[in-house]
């Protein structure tokens, strides 16, 4: 049924999830097979909790191995909208594309299945400020469950000694996920439109757009991000200081790594996160001066006086 669910075309990748969701897990290709054939059963507990991570579920290892066919259908309508009667009465899952498979659209959890994505996570950035160009900014981004089926955003980045916190909430859409953030009591707006990703969700890439915060004009601004997932119980968290960093590859794979991620190739892994964010070498933003300059040049189309009334024609 879970292969229904989220639309897998085969076994393998059935499989390749449960690798996504958990590195480690116990789910092998042989091991699937004896499993869906009915000649063995998981020994591991944590079998059932890869199972929840691959389905973004809100439920446990324990519930997931103890809940009835029944209540594990329901829950995947829950999250997928796939109709529980037509999961449980779907013939086993042969993984060579049967006519009963989800199309793959189906494989792209609503947000309710979507709580894999909670956690926190180093923001990575190029720096909008006319006082910090050529820098980096690194800030932090917490996504957590919100009310009903929504997720709350909060992020936080401190420059020049000023602390500054926006929140807002996530909306899916056309597999993206979008973030429209606001300081409390504050006016300007932050935007994030980035990729949504399987889980883990070890990484969120896209594009991060707004005015500048510090400068002598807001000038409108965008730029690459992307914001990198933190162990569960990471060095940086939201609100704490976070600021500019110069663009070296090893003062990237540096901080990754004292924010607890274990890097198997530090240099490299530094080196392609700075091609990703550096792109053309600069934020995208429009100065105040080529608004004046096309200004000056179309106004006077709007202001010229208007033709004389024809009297005869009114």
């Amino acid at each position: 049924m879970t292969a229904l669910a989220l639309g897998c075309a085969s076994r393998k990748h059935l499989v390749g999830l449960f690798h996504a969701a958990n590195p480690a897990t116990d789910c092998s290709l042989e091991r699937l097979h004896k499993w869906l054939q009915g000649r063995a059963l998981p020994r591991s507990a944590t079998v059932t909790e890869d199972l929840a991570a691959v389905l973004g579920s809100e439920r446990d290892g324990t519930w997931m191995a103890g809940c009835t066919l029944e209540d594990f259908a329901a829950e995947l309508e829950r999250l997928f909208g796939r109709p529980a009667g037509e999961l449980l009465a779907a013939p086993p899952f042969a993984g060579r594309g049967s006519a009963t498979a989800a199309p793959a659209a189906a494989a792209v959890p609503q947000v309710s299945g979507n709580r894999y994505l909670c956690g926190r996570y180093a923001c990575y950035s190029l720096a909008w400020s006319p006082y910090a160009t050529g820098k980096l900014v690194r800030g932090a981004l917490a996504l957590e469950p919100g009310r009903g089926k929504a997720i709350d955003a909060t992020y936080s980045e401190t420059v020049f000694n000023r602390a500054i916190v926006l929140t807002g909430s996530a909306l899916l859409a056309e597999r993206t996920l979008n973030l429209h953030l606001l300081e409390p009591g504050g006016e300007l707006p932050l935007f994030f439109n980035l990729f949504l990703p399987r889980p883990p969700a070890a990484v969120l890439c896209g594009v991060l757009s707004g005015v500048t915060f510090l400068g002598g004009d807001p000038e409108p601004s965008s730029c690459r991000i992307a914001a990198v997932r933190l162990p569960a119980e990471p060095a940086l968290k939201t609100g704490v200081r976070s600021g500019y960093l110069d663009p070296d590859p090893r003062l990237l794979a540096d901080d990754l790594t004292a924010l607890g991620l274990p890097l198997r190739e530090p240099g490299h892994a530094g080196g392609r996160l700075l091609e990703f964010l550096i792109a053309d070498g600069r934020p995208n933003q429009v100065t105040a001066a080529q608004q004046a300059e096309l200004a000056a040049l179309l106004d006077p189309l709007h202001l010229a006086e208007p033709p004389a009334c024809d009297e005869a024609a009114d």
